[in-house]
């Protein structure tokens, strides 16, 4: 599952000048994966044509719910997950309105 079916990529903006920002959502404020992260972003934003710098900037780790993972992605962990013989205990919980 790639980090934007994740709901993990908040928004990219780049500026004029092809200047990239990536905002990145965390899952938890002890996140270990986020270094890792933020380098292969930039790393890989960095070969979009057009882009000429990029930055990835994070917020707290308060902000994603399993809800924000895309429906195919969902479908696809369960079907993962039911072919090894096992099952969701419990489902992704709907956004509050």
């Amino acid at each position: 599952m790639g980090l934007a079916e994740m709901g993990l990529v908040d928004r990219v903006e780049v500026d004029d000048g092809g200047h990239a920002t990536i905002y990145l959502r965390l899952t938890s404020p002890s996140c270990m994966m986020v270094g890792y992260l933020a380098v292969e972003i930039t790393e890989r934003a960095r070969r979009v044509p057009g882009v000429t710098d990029a930055r990835v900037v994070t917020d707290v780790g308060l902000d994603w719910r399993p809800s924000m993972i895309s429906p195919a992605a969902q479908q696809r962990r369960r079907r993962a997950l039911e072919a090894r013989g096992l099952t969701m205990s419990r489902s992704v919980p709907q956004p509050l309105a």
